[in-house]
């Protein structure tokens, strides 16, 4: 058996938004503008190593935990604050055949929206730094190089330069033409 570090950075959210309804071609259209929210952020960790593993592979599993701690700790707090950004006070409209559809199809853009900037600001980079960790030590099988040692290079390559978390945290999102979800009527709520 080989070792193995799985993660989650589990990310919720509850929103405080106005809401105001109005017909629509499919029925009821409704907008939503958040004028609050609180988010909640976590990082799960799970090793799992061979009965009398040798002590490298320990240590290589310890890297990705390295790594993902860092990313968390550095990180997730600012990442959830832009991703706020993204979402508060905007106004996001959905429609759907009933307005409790619409309203359910507007909520789950707002997720949508909130969940994508996380994670491309937070969990996509610290996993890069992982994946890219693992070339470097032929995922623990290269016993030559230290796992501290490439943990923090994988840390420096995707934390600065063209790969960096520091470059995507100051990009802006392309305007979009409309921030509207129409569910079909397969995948809508309630029916």
């Amino acid at each position: 058996m080989k070792g193995n570090t799985r993660y989650n950075f589990p990310f919720g959210a509850n929103y405080n938004f106005s809401e105001e309804r109005s017909k629509a071609d499919k029925g009821c259209a409704v907008t939503l503008v958040v004028n609050s929210l609180e988010i909640h952020l976590g990082l799960q960790l799970d090793i799992t190593l061979p009965k009398d593993c040798s002590e490298h592979l320990r240590s290589h599993e310890e890297g990705h935990r390295h790594i993902y701690e860092y990313f968390y700790d550095r990180f997730a707090e600012s990442a959830a604050r832009k991703a706020a950004e993204e979402i508060f006070g905007k106004p996001v409209r959905a429609e759907a055949k009933n307005c409790k559809d619409a309203k359910d199809a507007a909520i789950a853009l707002l997720n949508e929206k909130l969940g994508n900037v996380y994670r491309r600001l937070e969990s996509d980079p610290a996993k890069n730094a992982n994946d890219f960790y693992d070339k470097l030590t032929d995922h623990g099988r290269f016993e030559k190089v230290d796992s501290m040692t490439a943990s923090e290079k994988a840390i420096k390559e995707f934390t600065t330069g063209n790969n960096g978390v520091e470059q995507a945290s100051s990009e802006t999102q392309a305007p979009t033409s409309s921030d509207t979800a129409t569910p079909s009527s397969a995948a809508s709520p309630g029916q």
